[in-house]
């Protein structure tokens, strides 16, 4: 079995999945947007296990990505609806629902949370947690750039709430308040990565930490004291991950926080933040961040 087919397989799978949790309670009686959103999954579903069974040695992995992609959307809405949340507003017209998807110009990939592309797009964002603010880290290829924009686009508002322009080899990370939804690329040729962070990939932060250039890390050990020695310029950034219960409105959830900034080659002293999050440590050569010993203990 090809890797892309394999691939594919997985993602059809895992979206049938999807549909099968998300439309479970779509019962007689839902409203008639509901019910169209569920058809449009169920119509999507159709077309990727139709383009898996067709697809012979071709390498067919995009087209079902963007029919997979067509689905997910649908059932973001679906979700947003059955729950009160504002409904990503659609682009798409009455010839675009029944026309096949375009794979050339999909963002959608194999997983749910992740969209790749080069230059312009569009496109909803579908979270693990909708009411939550989302952690997503960008990465953008080595040549060229990209603007990127998010977007609140509904029924009832239509708001550009952040602009940034990224140059090639850039990586950071967004924090994506509950209200955005959309992401518009609108200017750039670079190709572009974005992904929904899951903060259990990266290594917990230890009393002792030796790295180089850029790491992250979670950070559990509370508003510590730490020594941190660079080379050549250092900058720690954080943020803290949202486990809001109901819609999140905490600030703390919706920025980046610049922590200490060190230049040249340095030896100093900072303090960590006391919540739980991910800390991103970025230098240009080798550093070390250690816990400081507290003040009278012995040495």
């Amino acid at each position: 079995m090809p890797s892309w087919y394999r691939d594919a397989l997985e993602a059809a799978d895992d979206f049938e999945n999807q549909l099968t949790t998300t439309a479970a309670d779509d019962v007689a009686g839902a409203g008639a947007e509901s019910r169209r959103y569920r058809w449009i999954a169920t119509q999507a579903l159709e077309k990727a296990t139709r383009l898996l069974g067709e697809a012979g040695q071709k390498d067919q992995s995009k087209a079902v990505f963007a029919a997979i992609g067509r689905g997910r959307e649908a059932l973001a809405r679906l979700d947003a609806l059955r729950n009160g949340r504002p409904v990503p507003l659609e682009f798409l017209t009455r010839a675009d629902l029944t026309a096949p998807p375009k794979p050339e110009r999909t963002v959608h990939t194999a997983e749910r949370f992740v969209w790749k592309g080069q230059g312009e797009a569009d496109f909803s964002v579908d979270r693990p947690f909708p009411h939550r603010t989302l952690l997503a880290e960008l990465k953008v290829g080595s040549r060229g750039s990209i603007h990127l924009v998010m977007m609140e686009r509904t029924d009832a508002v239509v708001v550009e709430h952040d602009t940034q322009k990224y140059w090639s080899g850039a990586t950071d990370f967004l924090t994506v308040p509950p209200e955005i939804t959309h992401f518009k690329i609108d200017q750039g040729k670079a190709s572009w990565l974005l992904r929904a962070v899951d903060p259990a990939r990266y290594p917990l932060l230890e009393d002792k930490t030796r790295g180089e250039e850029r790491q992250i890390f979670r950070h559990r050990l509370g508003g510590v004291r730490v020594t941190v020695q660079c080379l050549n310029g250092l900058t720690i950034k954080f943020h803290e991950i949202c486990d809001c219960a109901r819609t999140c409105g905490r600030p703390e959830h919706r920025k980046t926080t610049y922590v200490k900034t060190f230049f040249g080659e340095a030896r100093n002293h900072c303090y960590l933040p006391k919540a739980e999050g991910l800390l991103v440590i970025e230098g240009s050569g080798r550093w070390s961040l250690d816990v400081s010993p507290p003040a009278g203990s012995a040495r």
